[in-house]
């Protein structure tokens, strides 16, 4: 009897052993083949992003024969350009694609604040204006100085060194050199995000000082050239230069609204060298934005400045 129950019990352990072997088993091929779909989604993914970037890479090659014939067709630069199209979103294999190009001198570009080894007076006092229009109040001109001029000297009353920002629970050193984005903007003292979304939508980085144009200026922007000029003087700025835009800056001065004014000539253009290309993929499970900045010279010839996934 006791045999018999020892043998019970043997095959009882034996059939549970056998039970674990085959949940093992099963668990094991669940996780290879749940292993293989990840690789094999994986790879698609990376195969799609590729893709978009050839995409991409195609789009900057077609604006930039398009900036190239628009300067040979015209001198000036205005939205009813053929660049400021924006493209449709159109359908590519296993998605859609769609794009547009902006000019990145209708911008304020924060680099123009210093160089040749000094403050630009000029281009200073009309980031100051902006800063006042965008209701950014945190934020300093001066700090913004500090941050791109090559000197450790603080700018008073309200600027900021490496002494400040050392200081940070994170300790960092101020750049020193021009801005590769606005999106430095972020590591300035006392600057909030709320004053940065505030502000970026008319601010730029852009390799060198430029020019505004007034042709692609918005509100904010023409508001700032000088003091006095209210939003509906902007409003009519724009009204009066239309789509074609003022076909010299001369004429952009003799407007009405900007009697009185002393808006100055320096640091304005009805032409542009820098613009962005902004595009949105979507390729297969992948959906992505990339932004290019194109260089244009005064011949017509563009070039790729930099790109970036998002924002530049």
């Amino acid at each position: 009897m006791r045999q018999m129950t020892q043998i019970k019990r043997m095959r009882g352990v034996a059939l549970i052993m056998a039970i674990l072997v085959v949940a093992l088993a099963a668990t094991a091929a669940i996780a290879m083949a749940s292993r293989q779909q990840f690789d094999v989604r994986r790879s698609a993914n990376l195969l799609s992003m590729e893709q978009g970037q050839l995409y991409q890479q195609g789009i900057e090659g077609w604006v930039m024969q398009i900036l190239r014939r628009d300067r040979k067709s015209n001198d000036t630069d205005s939205k009813a350009d053929i660049w400021a199209t924006a493209l449709p979103p159109l359908p590519v294999d296993e998605g859609m694609i769609a794009g547009r190009v902006d000019d990145l001198q209708g911008l304020f570009n924060l680099n123009t604040l210093w160089h040749d080894g000094q403050v630009d007076a000029l281009a200073l006092s009309r980031f100051k204006r902006l800063l006042m229009v965008t209701g950014v109040e945190q934020l300093s001109a001066s700090t913004v100085v500090d941050w791109i001029d090559s000197d450790i000297n603080v700018t008073l009353p309200d600027g900021a060194e490496d002494d400040f920002y050392l200081g940070a629970q994170v300790p960092y050193r101020a750049a020193n050199r021009l801005m590769e984005s606005r999106s430095e903007l972020l590591l300035l003292a006392r600057m909030s995000r709320a004053d940065y979304q505030r502000i970026a939508p008319f601010v730029t980085a852009l390799p060198t000082p430029t020019a505004i144009n007034v042709n692609t200026a918005g509100k904010e922007v023409l508001r700032a050239l000088a003091d006095g000029i209210s939003d509906s003087d902007a409003a009519t700025l724009i009204e009066a230069r239309g789509d074609k835009g003022f076909k010299s800056v001369q004429e952009f001065l003799q407007q009405p609204v900007l009697a009185g004014r002393g808006v100055s000539a320096n640091g304005l253009s009805v032409a542009s060298n820098y613009f962005s290309v902004s595009s949105r993929l979507r390729i297969g499970n992948i959906e992505n934005g990339y932004t290019a900045m194109i260089f244009r010279n005064d011949n017509g010839d563009s070039s790729l400045v930099r790109r970036a996934q998002g924002e530049l």
